[in-house]
């Protein structure tokens, strides 16, 4: 891995497998020794950013203009890959990188921001390619950041855009419906182009979309091929232009209003690179593919000491296409580019049978990954169905409750008139002994009338009889005398 730099002190970035190392024209600077993977970097006026991981555990970040510093990103034990930094307008460094979730086997594209120290991870989506080189990201000039993607499902290229100030991602947006690969944007002026590699039942095709305030639609830049691959980019007399590999052939096409004729060009003379560009008058800062012409250089150096002095033996560059060249040197040349077409398609044929060797033991795993998104998608669409009855629910939980509680105090109220029902028993044999003695009372009562009638019928009588006897005993005193014996003698009886 190579990354051209441009800088006072350092021109190259190299993993050299086992070391990472910072090479310059007068200089080299030894950076870690260890088992380095993907190194990425990016410059903020003079200093140089490198973030790189460690022995598949460390996340490492290198920062400084001539001796730099070396310090540990704190990270989620998760594996991640991916690793990407720019500078965006305001002068920060935004670190990007896929992440693998917990539970399932997809990844989750993280975005970090560095001032003085690193921010919390912020999660941008789940819906992306588990291939480190299906996104890219582009800083703009107007605030923003740019990222192109293929989806989880790899069929669909979204858009997204971050703005600094709300620090806040727009919704996705789907541009093409598609299988694709390999996406990469760029900025030119104020306009955006996106390029990707197109998958068709005919072959793979080189698309290309421009964002000149709107999307346009998009255009095919090659015809179809089995073997497409490393596009990038380059400016020919300010104008620029999209290249790529077919087999081993190198392809053009200038952009000047419309795009040119297709032309083929010798390999040799121009050779793709990963480059850090920094746009004139601003601070955005990111990485390139872009093909440059081919010089032969040599830089022969010490690794540098911090307080040492290297010894640098400059061999000066030399286009190889301007030397004048004896019939030797041309069958040398001849042989050399056989062997470099040769040892392109070897490389190229052993990068597509380790996709194939990795797809198939990714096979399982994604149609793995696939389902459980699928069932994610289902529950996360019943989800509002749940939510928006969940309070009825609870509602119904609380009188379903408050029922319960209510037939346990109506089952002791029961208990309790089940043990007096004995008591009422008795009381109601008591009201019936009652009723018995009123109907016995009320006889009586009668019966006490018709005496009582009879018995001032009978004082009547007497008084009547009084009236007579006294009558009598006015009137004859003897009759008196034997009068008031009878009265004496009816009275005692």
């Amino acid at each position: 891995m190579r990354i051209q730099l441009t800088h006072p002190h350092y021109q190259i970035l190299e993993d050299e497998g086992d070391t990472l190392v910072l090479k310059g024209k007068q200089q080299e600077l030894l950076l870690q020794q260890g088992q380095i993977a993907e190194p990425t970097a990016t410059l903020v006026n003079q200093t140089i950013h490198i973030v790189a991981l460690l022995n598949k555990q460390r996340l490492v970040h290198w920062h400084g203009e001539k001796d730099l510093i070396a310090e540990d990103i704190s990270r989620d034990k998760q594996p991640i890959k991916g690793l990407q930094l720019i500078t965006d307008s305001d002068g920060k460094v935004n670190l990007f990188y896929l992440q693998q979730n917990a539970k399932q086997g997809d990844y989750t594209l993280i975005q970090r921001v560095y001032t003085d120290s690193w921010s919390e991870p912020l999660r941008v989506t789940t819906n992306i390619s588990n291939m480190s080189d299906d996104y890219r990201v582009c800083p703009g000039l107007d605030n923003y950041l740019h990222l192109v993607y293929v989806g989880l499902e790899g069929d669909t290229l979204f858009y997204r855009c971050f703005d600094l100030a709300g620090k806040i991602w727009s919704g996705a947006i789907p541009l093409v419906k598609e299988e694709c690969s390999s996406p990469q944007i760029y900025l030119n002026r104020d306009n955006l182009l996106l390029t990707w590699i197109s998958e068709t039942d005919d072959g793979k095709r080189l698309r290309a979309l421009w964002q000149k305030g709107t999307w346009g639609k998009p255009e095919s830049l090659s015809l179809s091929g089995k073997d497409i691959y490393q596009p990038g980019i380059s400016w020919e007399d300010g104008l620029l232009t999209i290249h790529w590999l077919e087999g081993t052939q190198l392809c053009a096409r200038r952009y000047d209003q419309q795009w040119s004729e297709l032309r083929k060009i010798s390999s040799e003379e121009k050779r793709l690179t990963n480059k850090l560009v920094t746009l004139e008058n601003s601070r955005i800062c990111c990485t390139w593919s872009m093909y440059e012409p081919y010089i032969e250089q040599e830089i022969i150096s010490e690794r540098t000491k911090p307080e040492g002095v290297s010894q640098v033996k400059v061999v000066e560059e030399t286009n190889v296409k301007g030397r004048t060249e004896s019939q030797e040197e041309k069958q040398r040349r001849e042989v050399e580019q056989r062997f470099w077409q040769e040892a392109f398609q070897l490389h190229h044929q052993w990068q597509q049978l380790q996709q194939e060797y990795q797809a198939v033991l990714q096979q399982g795993q994604e149609i793995e990954t696939r389902l459980i998104s699928k069932l994610q998608e289902m529950l996360n669409e019943h989800l509002p169905f749940e939510a928006s009855y969940s309070d009825k629910f609870t509602k119904l939980a609380e009188d379903l409750q408050l029922a319960n509680q209510r037939v346990l105090s109506l089952r002791e109220e029961f208990r309790g008139m089940r043990q007096t029902s004995g008591n009422l028993r008795q009381l109601e044999e008591r009201i019936t002994k009652l009723e018995t003695n009123q109907v016995s009372q009320t006889k009586l009562e009668g019966h006490y009338l018709n005496v009582d009638k009879r018995v001032r019928v009978l004082e009547g009588q007497l008084t009547n009889l009084s009236q007579q006897v006294a009558g009598l005993i006015s009137g004859n005193k003897k009759r008196s005398m034997r009068a008031k014996t009878f009265l004496k003698r009816l009275i005692w009886r």
